[in-house]
């Protein structure tokens, strides 16, 4: 399939990039052959759209109680083109350790000195393309104690960051009253860990490319006490915008 191109917005750049979208005559079998390697799971009927994005049933196995913090990049073998996936797995919570801090923003060196653990560079832009982020910036306070608060976080969720952002549609990123984007389900996530109803989420979330060109976020997202918060959804980089 010929890969559509933007040009970016940015003042000194104004380079053509490979636009992020999903075509789900095309693009499906990708999505399937994903869920199958990662998960373990078959679907044998059309995943069904609402407000946007794709649920997936049946729901991944939880295993509770696993606080880990896990960077994924990995490539899955298809019959057209690999699949290349990046992603992350990890625990949120009110009162975080310095696990995540330690293992993927800084590490200490001699005589204190901090060593980062990540790589920033420019990503391409347009109003209709944004600079999405994996893990939002509304979990830095989830993920980093306050007393690791620093600009080096800040870095990390700012728009640089290698590891942590992907070009994406608006649609896939916004929210709006006809279609709940990333952001969306990332909020269902704050305002259940500050009201209280929860005490920890275990959150997964995969970006699926497909030479340069990205499909969208397979978003996993379980809670502590178990069900209060449970999503298993495909996020598609569609043209629509949320308005």
């Amino acid at each position: 399939m010929e890969k559509d191109k933007a040009k970016c917005v940015a003042k000194n750049c104004k380079t053509e990039f490979i636009k992020p979208s999903y075509h789900n005559k095309n693009d499906y079998e990708y999505i399937k052959q994903f869920l199958s390697v990662k998960f373990g799971i078959e679907i044998n009927n059309n995943l069904k759209q609402q407000f946007g994005y794709y649920p997936i049933e049946p729901m991944a196995p939880f295993h509770e109680n696993k606080e880990e913090f896990i960077r994924v990049e990995m490539t899955i073998a298809s019959n057209e083109a690999p699949i290349k996936v990046k992603g992350w797995k990890v625990c949120l919570k009110k009162e975080p350790q310095d696990t995540f801090y330690r293992n993927f923003i800084c590490k200490n060196k001699e005589g204190n000195r901090k060593k980062r653990c990540f790589v920033v560079k420019h990503f391409h832009r347009t109003m209709e393309i944004h600079r999405g982020h994996l893990l939002a910036n509304k979990f830095k306070e989830f993920l980093v104690s306050k007393t690791d608060q620093d600009d080096h976080v800040n870095q990390f969720f700012g728009k640089g960051c290698v590891e942590n952002i992907a070009c994406q549609t608006n649609g896939a990123n916004c929210d709006s009253t006809t279609i709940h984007g990333q952001w969306y389900f990332e909020d269902e996530v704050v305002k259940a860990l500050n009201n209280g109803e929860v005490t920890k989420v275990f959150y997964e979330i995969y970006e699926l490319s497909v030479q340069e060109r990205s499909l969208g976020r397979v978003l996993l997202i379980n809670s502590e006490p178990e069900n209060v918060l449970s999503y298993f959804v495909f996020i598609p980089n569609s043209e629509n915008s949320s308005k």
